[in-house]
Order: C-alpha cells, then structure tokens, then sequence
C-alpha cells in the first residue's frame, strides 16, 4: 500500500505540474487538478492540505529539475561551448513543448510575487541560482580569454537572466520560437560566440 501511495503522489504531482505549468496557480481550480490527475478529491487532500501546499511542492521539485537542467546544459570544452549548448537547449526544450507554458518560474514571479512570499522565495533562489552559474562560466571566459577583460560577469549574468526569460515569454506571446532565438543570438553577439549557438534566426543566416 505504501508503494501504491507513492505512485498516486507521483501522478498527482505530475500531472498539476503539468496543468500549473499551462494556466498558473491561481487559474487553476481544484476541479482541474482532479480532471488533470484522474484521481479523487479525497486523494488530493490526503496528500497536500491544501491547493498552496500542492502548488509549493510542484514549485520546488521544478526548482531541483531546473538545476539538474543547468548541469546538462551548461557543458562543454570552454566556457563560450558551455553557454553556446546552455542556449540551444533553452531553445530545444521550448521547441519540444511547442512554446506552451512558457517559463514555470517566470509565469509563477509574475503571477505570485505579490501575493505569496513562500512562491517569491522560491523563484528569486532559482533565479539566483541561474545568475551565479551563468557567473561562474563568464568569470572563465574573461580569465581564458574568449570574453572582453572588462566584461563584468555579475552584470552580464544577470542580463543572460533576464535575457532567457524575456526571449521565452515573446515566443511564447508569438508563438514563434524565431524570438526566442532573436534575443539569444544578440546575447550571443555581445559574449562573442554568435557562431556556436546555433540560435540565429533564418533571415540572419544568408
């Protein structure tokens, strides 16, 4: 029965990821998590106390999935081929969802800053997260060389930040991945490593 009670959690995680992910927390209503999920009421508030609880966890399991994201992606020989592989998979992963849903984390800043300081706690740390990483692989690229010695890592990691989430919330608007692509080949321009993205729209590429 234990078992049994773990693979019901698991479903029922996945599948409000997956509806919270589309429509937001508030747009959600218990009756979609249940139609989403296939299970009962009861079953719901047997594991989470409430829609918030539910909402927390999802929040938060996004958050360690997101940091195992940055690992893979975040690869390469030198630091340019690090952030070079970082940008196409933010393109591949939004291509493979068709653009829908957008960022997680930025739909849920948008929505629940405001309004919740546990959700806003969350987001601010994976957003810090990411700039502290993206930091990390400029810091190298100054000290290699393959980045202008008077770039500023902190500042221009935060800009990749803000950059990423801006390019996906216009694709996501548009519903074209070429404006995701857009922003990240200027990011791209100003790092120096335009050639190695692979993110340059169809009309820049001759």
């Amino acid at each position: 029965m234990k078992e049994k009670g773990i693979r019901t959690k698991e479903r029922v995680l996945a599948g409000a990821t997956e509806i919270f992910h589309r429509q937001g927390f508030s747009g959600t209503s218990i009756h979609d998590l249940i139609r989403e999920t296939g299970v009962k009421k009861g079953n719901l508030y047997h594991y989470f106390s409430s829609k918030e609880e539910m909402g927390l966890e999802v929040l938060t399991r996004a958050r360690d999935d997101f940091f195992v994201f940055l690992d893979k992606s975040l690869q390469g020989d030198r630091p340019s081929a690090q952030l070079a592989n970082h940008f196409k998979t933010i393109v591949r992963y939004h291509e493979g969802r068709n653009l829908v849903g957008g960022c997680i984390f930025g739909n849920t800043a948008l929505e629940m800053s405001d309004r919740n300081e546990t959700y806003r706690a969350v987001i601010h740390g994976v957003f810090e997260e990411g700039r502290r990483r993206s930091r990390g692989v400029l810091e190298s690229a100054v000290r290699s060389g393959e980045a202008r010695k008077d770039l500023d890592p902190e500042s221009m990691a935060r800009h990749v930040v803000a950059t990423v989430e801006g390019g996906i919330l216009l694709a996501r608007a548009s519903r074209n991945p070429e404006d995701l692509k857009a922003c990240l080949a200027v990011l791209a321009g100003l790092l120096g490593i335009g050639d190695e993205t692979g993110t340059r729209r169809k009309s820049d590429q001759g």
